[in-house]
């Protein structure tokens, strides 16, 4: 006869008991069911009922009482309340015969050690799912006064291994749910020896690799797209950078247009300002129109000369890189002719008026002298503008040795700076899409409030009406209301999202130019893309699979302000005279289902090599099957005629001793009394 699952939980939907909890329950269900114990202790006897119901139907017993000797296992401790709440449901629902309680724990020790377990001395540790035991027997009878007790067990181990690898993996949260936690905990988690050591020998990078343990979640290959939505995808793709370019070309039409006639327009002040022979009356003009000094109208003609080349030449090479920017390219063939045009200007020393003084000049001569100034000033403007564009040059040329530097010697740093571009932009295109969504919807407060100021600027009233006036605010009712937005805010947002998801694309290409295996990477073919989802749900486990199980020896690593597990031993060593503590150090045994990881045995020893004298033997004893030797030991014991007619509790011994009475054993708690 094997063990039977009898997990119980009640949730919104129904009662869940044994190997149907897990399949019929999900989730949600779950976190807002209670189950029928807390903390080892049972607390709804109505589910508690539900799961007796199961466990004997599951055994073949379909009559109305159960005529076979029961032996209960209990928490250590167990209250004499809880105990009578027991014996009244198996002795009045279900009339059995005889009753026997024990501990887990001390019956796996009487199964794996029959004769110590009963006669001997020995200290039990216990790891359970919801709490941990020191469990000290002497003679063969539990001390309890002097056990200890850790609320820190399996239950916690795979709470705190949940929040690790979340952390560890955030894009996986979804997968780790209890059922794969436990599964991968089970699978990869081991005890550390000497934590602290282990973890600083796990800062270097060959050692992590060497003690790595990797997982493969699993892959759903329906969340993969097939060849024709690959295809489709890149038909999408440049069906936008077709868009893209259309808009560009559009803009840059635009601008041209603007930039000439605005060159043109200053071609033509210009020659105003040369006939003009008052400088009172040139500069009045020149702040007529937004200039400080001729200086500043020289800049300006040259920077729109720049941006007219530019965008020519754009519009002539449209394959060529585009970034946005007018002054992306400089000329430098038109440098060299206004160098020429300088050197001329100095050869003919046209400036030579301007050394004298102009209470000596004729009228004519100042006429000419006032044309060389506003000259000298245009070439100094000129000379200006040269040395900016070189320390410009200067500056990018640094800028991309740099880069190219620091991609040299710092690749990582790099593809991590743009990785951080990367996440950047995919916020502000994330950003850009929300606000779309909402502005999509008329009677939302944020598509209002944009629609009110575009109704404002197109009125050219900028008041805006005050809240509290008495006037009801039914903007938005009218389909009249919205053309603004369909004419004006549509396509500018569009562009918006565009040019930012080029900007996207054009970063990713940078980083699958130095790294090709990098998560930005697309792979062309369906099996490509299977491949590159089966390597993001790999998990590469190293300093996580020692931490899973310390929080046995360090509570508070998970909110528990108690000591572990090596804490506890020295609480309850110390309170035995010497020849009791090497006994007890000589014969310990390891028990419970938590104990399983490998290297928890050893971890044990440490702790206990930590408060023992030097070189006094210790002795560490492990159940054969930490998780099911307790179901075993009881077994055994119910197997022998011997212990049911010694130490059980029959219902005419029940009714005469009370509820909370029950027989003591070497495998059982402790009897007392309550106070008066």
């Amino acid at each position: 006869m094997g063990a039977i699952d009898v997990s119980v939980v009640q949730s919104t939907t129904g009662t869940y008991v044994g190997n149907n909890f897990t399949a019929a329950v999900s989730s949600s269900s779950k976190a807002t069911g209670k189950a029928s114990m807390d903390g080892g202790l049972v607390v709804q006897w109505d589910l508690e009922e539900s799961v007796l119901d199961h466990a004997f139907q599951c055994l073949g017993i379909n009559t109305e009482t159960v005529d076979h000797p029961i032996v209960m296992t209990e928490a250590l401790c167990n209250p004499n309340v809880s105990r009578a709440h027991m014996s009244e449901l198996l002795f009045e629902a279900y009339g059995c015969p005889r009753v026997a309680y024990g501990v887990d724990a001390l019956f796996s020790h009487y199964y794996n050690r029959p004769q110590h377990a009963q006669h001997g001395t020995s200290l039990i540790v216990s790891a359970g799912h919801h709490a941990s035991y020191i469990i000290p027997v002497i003679g063969g009878r539990v001390d309890p006064t002097h056990a200890r007790r850790v609320d820190v067990g399996g239950a916690h181990v795979l709470e705190y291994s949940r929040s690790l690898l979340m952390a560890r993996y955030p894009s996986l949260e979804a997968d780790f749910t209890p059922p794969m936690v436990q599964a991968i905990v089970h699978r990869v988690g081991a005890c550390a020896g000497d934590y602290t050591a282990t973890i600083r020998r796990l800062a270097d990078r060959n050692e992590r690799d060497a003690h790595a343990a990797r997982l493969q979640l699993p892959v759903d290959p329906s969340h993969v797209p097939t060849e024709e939505d690959l295809l489709r995808q890149q038909q999408l793709r440049e069906e936008r950078a077709a868009r893209m370019r259309r808009m560009l070309k559009q803009r840059d039409e635009k601008r041209l247009a603007e930039n000439k006639q605005r060159l043109a327009m200053l071609k033509e002040l210009q020659e105003h300002l040369e006939e003009l022979e008052d400088e009172e009356e040139t500069n009045t003009v020149l702040a007529h129109y937004n200039f400080d000094s001729t200086k500043a109208l020289v800049r300006e003609m040259h920077e729109l000369k720049r941006k007219v080349r530019t965008i020519e030449r754009r519009l002539q090479d449209p394959n060529k890189e585009h970034n946005g920017n007018d002054d992306d390219d400089d000329d430098d063939d038109d440098d060299e002719e206004e160098e020429e045009e300088e050197d001329g200007n100095e050869e003919e020393d046209k400036y030579y008026l301007l050394s004298r003084s102009v209470d000596e000049l004729t009228p004519e001569e100042r006429s000419l002298r006032k044309k060389q100034l506003f000259l000298k000033n245009m070439a100094e403007a000129r000379e200006k503008m040269k040395i900016e564009r070189q320390e410009q040059k200067r500056i990018q040329a640094e800028e991309r040795a740099r880069m190219e530097e620091k991609i040299k010697n710092d690749l990582q740093g790099f593809l991590d700076e743009k990785r951080r571009e990367h996440k950047l932009l995919q916020e502000e295109l994330r950003v850009c899409q929300r606000q779309r969504r909402e502005l999509s919807d008329r009677h939302s407060g944020a598509s209002k409030a944009r629609m009110r100021l575009l109704v404002q600027q197109t009125q050219m009233n900028p008041a805006k009406r005050a809240k509290g006036d008495g006037e009801e605010d039914d903007f938005g009712m009218r389909d009249s209301d919205w053309l603004v937005y369909s004419e004006i805010s549509k396509e500018q947002d569009q562009s918006r999202e565009e040019m930012l998801q080029q900007r996207i694309e054009d970063v990713e290409a940078a980083i699958e130019k130095y790294d090709p295996n990098s998560a930005t990477n697309r792979p062309k073919t369906r099996e490509g893309l299977l491949e590159q989802l089966r390597v993001s749900r790999q998990l590469s486990l190293s300093v996580e699979r020692f931490q899973f199980p310390e929080v046995l020896f360090q509570p508070p690593m998970t909110g528990v302000d108690q000591s572990g597990l090596g804490a506890c031993f020295d609480l309850v060593l110390p309170r035995y005279a010497k020849d009791v503590q090497r006994t007890l150090a000589q014969n310990v045994f390891v028990t419970g289902g938590t104990a399983q990881f490998p290297g928890f045995q050893q971890r044990i020893h440490n702790e206990l090599r930590l408060i023992r004298p030097f070189e006094e033997p210790i002795k560490i004893f492990k159940a054969k099957d930490v998780s099911l030797d307790a179901w075993r030991g009881a077994a055994v014991f119910a197997s022998s005629t011997d212990n049911l007619e010694r130490f059980t509790l029959t219902k005419a011994l029940y009714e005469e001793a009370g509820l909370g009475y029950f027989v003591e054993h070497f495998a059982s708690n402790r009897h007392y009394l309550p106070l008066q």
